[in-house]
């Protein structure tokens, strides 16, 4: 018997467990891999920690930055600008998903005179056109054209969330943006209040790397009496009535070992015996499908938790750390998202130690000058990627402008994730809110992560901390 019991040791579960341990309950976190943290995950490259999944949060979510800094990791700033490949390099719009802040901006260089001449109507045009679009895709298209939707918020939305606009619904990718195009007239101005004048960065990371966030979270479970019991998967549940004596009622919580699947990318394989855990509190914070299996065993939610998830796209990187000095200028900056259809296999290029300062010093001085950490993204919307280092280096070689070669590499890994990320829908939101309310109504249970708060630490993080503090 514990206090609470949390299944996925994933970032929103161990935001719960955090939440749950600090209001003095004792929590233990069911996790079916090896690690913790899901798709926030680091390793050791040429020499240094770093990170080879999510890096970043959106500065917006100030109750991510508060908690790194509870937990000893101040948040800092990316540098370098960001960079967009349409078969030539220009730069991201200062805006949202690179719907521009600004008309002025050298971004829309990439635009022809007919283009830009149809997107500044967007100016002009009465606030109720496109308002009631159903995804991004159609908003951009109504208010601005086809050329501001192709050549600079596709390859921006889909580089963020592995899908085309027309697949992500808006108030969960923009939030605020209908309200702001409502308000000011035109979704220029509307991104342009939202997102300010000024290019400040828009995302930050706490000092030494995202996988710091939770690595120190399982930590704090942990010295606060919690468990954080990995290579383990949750089975099923149930509700126990409490009986006699005034007890409460609790969750019973079906639970077995489990051994790694065929691939890093595959889930793991139950083994050994089950064993039962009983809580008044449970938090199902996996992905969705585990989830809805889950849930569905609680017979008030069999309906609710019932409907064809959305299927999110495979995604794989291949970090190379190398040696050249030609990239100590940082020809792109901090990197680029890249647009399909330009000969180009990757969907995106992080230049990682020169966005990340800390990393770029620790770099050379494991490895000597010219050291650098290059991370190269593949996926696209119905792709199924199988990147190699060697396809990586000719990749990154076009993007940059600089020659990379294999004998200039110093180590290299290559990054499976799954199908992770999950596209978020007009439908799908819709019906995690009806999910969300029927949850609601049953004692001591919650649901939590990406599959129903959004995509991004900046929905994820938040969300846990709400939902936790229901039980604080």
């Amino acid at each position: 018997m514990t206090d609470a019991i949390v299944i996925g040791g994933g970032v929103a579960g161990l935001t719960s467990a955090f939440v749950l341990a600090h209001s003095g309950k004792t929590v233990t976190v069911i996790e079916e891999r090896g690690t913790v943290g899901g798709l926030v995950a680091g390793a050791q490259i040429g020499g240094v920690n770093v990170d080879i999944g999510a890096e970043s949060f959106a500065r917006r979510a100030q109750e991510i930055s508060e908690l790194c800094t509870k937990l000893g990791w101040p948040v800092c700033e990316p540098e370098g600008s960001s960079w967009v490949w349409n078969g030539t390099a220009t730069p991201i719009a200062h805006g949202i998903l690179g719907i521009p802040a600004s008309w002025d901006d050298p971004a829309a260089k990439v635009l022809d005179a007919a283009e830009l001449e149809r997107a500044r109507q967007d100016l002009d045009m009465d606030a109720s056109i496109g308002a009631a679009a159903p995804n991004l895709a159609e908003l951009v298209q109504a208010r601005m054209g086809a050329g501001v939707l192709e050549k600079m918020v596709t390859p921006v939305a889909g580089g963020i969330h592995a899908a085309h606009p027309k697949d992500l619904d808006i108030d969960t990718v923009a939030p605020g943006l209908r309200k702001a195009l409502a308000e000011e007239g035109s979704l220029q101005a509307a991104v342009a209040k939202l997102r300010g004048t000024s290019p400040r960065p828009v995302v930050v990371q706490p000092a030494g790397g995202m996988f710091r966030l939770p690595t120190s979270l399982a930590e704090e479970v942990t010295d606060l009496g919690g468990t954080i019991s990995t290579r383990h998967v949750a089975t099923g549940i149930s509700r126990v009535p409490g009986g006699e004596k005034g007890r409460e009622d609790a969750w019973s919580v079906r639970v077995m070992q489990t051994k790694a699947g065929p691939t890093p990318a595959d889930p793991p394989v139950p083994t050994g015996e089950m064993k039962v855990l009983t809580a008044p509190i449970l938090v199902v914070a996996t992905g969705g499908q585990v989830a809805q299996k889950l849930l569905r065993m609680v017979p008030d939610l069999r309906d609710a938790a019932t409907w064809n998830l959305p299927t999110g796209n495979p995604i794989a990187h291949v970090s190379l750390c190398v040696q050249n000095e030609a990239l100590d200028n940082a020809p792109r900056g901090s990197g680029m998202l890249v647009a399909a259809g330009t000969g180009v296999e990757a969907k995106a290029l992080t230049h990682y130690s020169a966005k990340w300062p800390w990393c770029g010093q620790a770099l050379v001085e494991a490895n000597g000058p010219g050291a650098h950490l290059l991370r190269v993204s593949y996926g696209r919307a119905g792709e199924i990627p199988s990147p190699t280092v060697e396809g990586a280096l000719v990749d990154a070689s076009k993007l940059l402008g600089v020659e990379l070669t294999p004998d200039q590499v110093l180590e290299a890994r290559v990054t499976h994730w799954g199908a992770s990320l999950l596209p978020h829908t007009l439908e799908h939101r819709q019906r995690t809110q009806e999910l969300r309310r029927a949850v609601a109504g049953i004692p001591g249970l919650a649901v939590v992560g990406a599959w129903v708060a959004g995509t991004g630490l900046a929905a994820v993080v938040p969300d846990a901390l709400k939902e936790a503090k229901r039980f604080g």
